[in-house]
């Protein structure tokens, strides 16, 4: 029974933690627009930073982020900002819905590492599922005679290093909070972008008031995604929190039609609703199974 409350409480913060990054995400590319990637990334991060901070002073939880100084909490904050740079990368050269829906082949990635690295039992069912969703996700990509877009291989990579980033969080342990680990996520980001632009010597540019807004909202949504992913990670089985990571898909949808007017051709459409319907069809199983 507290398993079972406990997945349910993880699966709730995987699907908000999936909504906030989308919007996050089309905060970034509309900043992008007119600022540099690494800046938008740098600014994105410091706003991510202070706020977080403020809430564990808020809290009187400052103390608590002496538990973040370990190599695991290092690699994890490195892998997010590669994967963070990639994706914004490709972000003004590509559907937001599209990017977002390629990504879902985290679930398939999370539950081939269940079963072969975590020993969690993983039925023929909810296997089969993830493939078909997989399936979905070509769709989307829609790769031609000369292989995929640089758009399509920078969500494909960006699937492994949110893979990586989130199933790390579960070798965590418990004395770092949810809220410490999100703050050391977003300030490591932070450095590591400033690394970047200064080994590259990138020129950056005086960010606009809209920019700079736009910068701050995706910071503080960024923010509490980060809480909302250590809370599922860590609360919940990978096998029940994985397949939520669809629920990514429709957020896209909606949100890249709402802030850019772009809806995905006949065939991205039809893999949006394979990679739903196999979602669905994993949760259904599973209650039965469980009956």
């Amino acid at each position: 029974m507290i398993l079972l409350r406990d997945n349910a409480r993880a699966v709730a913060a995987v699907v908000a933690a999936m909504g906030l990054f989308v919007v996050n995400d089309a905060f970034l590319k509309m900043a992008s627009a007119s600022l540099p990637v690494s800046e938008s990334v740098a600014l994105r991060g410091a706003f991510a930073s202070l706020s977080l901070l403020g809430v564990l002073a808020a809290r009187g939880e400052l103390a608590t982020l002496q538990s973040t100084a370990t190599p695991i909490i290092g690699l994890r904050g490195v892998i997010e900002f590669s994967g963070a740079f990639v994706f914004i990368s490709a972000l003004p050269f590509n559907s937001l819905a599209n990017l977002t829906a390629i990504q879902q082949i985290v679930p398939l990635l999370m539950t081939a590492f269940a079963a072969l690295v975590l020993r969690e039992h993983v039925s023929l069912a909810r296997a089969s599922a993830v493939l078909i969703g997989f399936a979905g996700a070509l769709m989307i990509a829609q790769p031609d005679a000369s292989g995929f877009s640089l758009g399509s291989l920078a969500a494909f990579y960006c699937a492994f290093a949110v893979c990586g980033r989130d199933l790390l969080a579960r070798r965590i342990g418990v004395r770092v909070t949810s809220l410490a680990l999100a703050f050391a996520t977003a300030f490591i980001v932070f450095v590591s972008t400033l690394i970047y632009a200064a080994v590259t010597r990138a020129t950056w540019a005086a960010p606009s008031p809209a920019a700079l807004l736009q910068c701050a909202c995706a910071g503080l949504l960024v923010g509490l995604a980060h809480v909302a992913i250590a809370v599922a990670m860590r609360g919940g089985e990978v096998r029940a929190v994985a397949p939520f990571y669809y629920s990514q898909t429709l957020f896209g949808l909606i949100f890249s039609f709402l802030f850019f007017n772009d809806v995905p051709n006949a065939l991205a459409l039809f893999g949006m609703a394979l990679i739903a319907a196999a979602g669905i069809y994993v949760v259904t199983a599973r209650e039965k199974a469980a009956a």
